[in-house]
């Protein structure tokens, strides 16, 4: 969450890293979230898009409401953050938004709304 490129760069090569070696799987799930809102934070939609990959396969053979949530957020905002602007990514964007609220992900909802906003 570094302000400093450098800073953050290495600190998402460090935890990758990190993820390669055993790991629980709570520390995947947080990473990845970390890392996608890092990277959207900083307009890197592309490596945001890797990460919710990563957290994708990570989760393929058990999914779970919380990390498919993030999975697709990240997603969302990154093509929203490259200037996609249709229907289907508005109708996500406004269902990611109603998810966000129902279940408590409060500190989701800041990124939603200000893409919404600027719709």
């Amino acid at each position: 969450a570094s302000s400093d490129p450098e800073m953050r760069a290495y600190a998402l090569r460090k935890g990758e890293a990190l993820l390669s070696q055993e790991c629980v799987s709570h520390c995947y799930f947080w990473f990845y979230r970390g890392a996608m809102e890092a990277t959207l934070g900083a307009g890197h939609w592309d490596e945001t898009d890797r990460y919710a990959d990563g957290l994708a396969r990570y989760t393929r053979h058990e999914p779970l409401p919380w990390t498919d949530f993030h999975i697709n957020r990240g997603r969302t905002l990154a093509a929203v953050g490259r200037g996609r602007r249709d229907e289907e990514l508005l109708r996500e964007l406004q269902r990611l938004r109603e998810e966000a609220a129902e279940v408590g992900f409060m500190v989701a909802l800041p990124a939603l709304e200000r893409a919404l906003s600027a719709w």
